[in-house]
């Protein structure tokens, strides 16, 4: 038989989520498909003074290191989103690690933290209940969740980055399995009552096959490259 991992991939196919070390681990892999997406957005409270993410980046050019931007975990999801933020908008931020995404939203409504990296579906009921605002989302179009809010690129910065969940074999696995059991993961992808349970968890399905997922990976890496000493976990 053959062994699949289901593995989580921002930016570049990193190992923080299974606590392994080296950000390129994924090469050690064999893409067979991805299968979802999350996109990636910067949130400040209500009540903030930073209106647009145009605002935050002003005063943090003025004043580097006094804007606290919290994260969940060192190397996680949420601190990859800032810290490519940070070098593609060209400021100095004072990273304030969390144990969890919730710990993070708390500390964020609580004042504790200026701004927050997470997932649209980490702080959605959080805007709509109107605790949070986000500024700008990493997507390459608006979230239809949250259509009022711009992306990055709209907004002047070249930062696109959507979080993938995908499929990984064992390095060595054929072709011809490969071929196989991406072909069914399409089936499941393509599946509308998989797509809802997604779509209700604020996720989108996001198939790419076995080559287009390797590709994506390649271009990711080049994305992580620049910031991947600050992310990279120590062992």
């Amino acid at each position: 038989g053959y062994t699949l991992l289901m593995h989580s991939v921002t930016a570049v196919a990193s190992g923080y989520h299974a606590g392994l070390y080296d950000t390129k681990i994924w090469k050690d892999l064999k893409p067979v498909a991805s299968m979802t997406s999350m996109v990636g957005c910067i949130a400040v409270k209500a009540d903030s003074p930073y209106k647009t993410i145009g605002d935050l980046i002003a005063f943090a050019k003025a004043n580097p290191g006094k804007v606290s931007a919290g994260v969940s975990g060192i190397g996680g999801g949420a601190h990859i989103i800032v810290a490519v933020f940070a070098d593609v908008a060209g400021v100095k931020l004072n990273y304030v690690p969390f144990a969890g995404a919730s710990n993070t939203r708390a500390a964020l409504m609580g004042g504790h933290v200026d701004m927050a990296a997470a997932f649209i579906s980490e702080v959605y009921d959080f805007v709509k209940s109107g605790n949070l605002r986000v500024l700008a989302t990493t997507g390459s179009a608006r979230s239809s969740d949250l259509p009022d809010v711009p992306t990055f690129q709209e907004s002047g910065i070249d930062f696109v980055l959507h979080h993938r969940n995908g499929i990984f074999a064992p390095k060595g696995t054929s072709d011809d399995v490969i071929k196989v059991l991406d072909d069914a993961l399409q089936l499941v992808a393509d599946n509308k009552e998989f797509q809802n349970v997604l779509k209700g968890m604020l996720i989108d399905s996001a198939y790419l096959s076995s080559d287009d997922f390797t590709v994506e990976l390649e271009k990711l890496d080049k994305m992580i490259e620049p910031i991947a000493p600050l992310i990279r976990a120590k062992k």
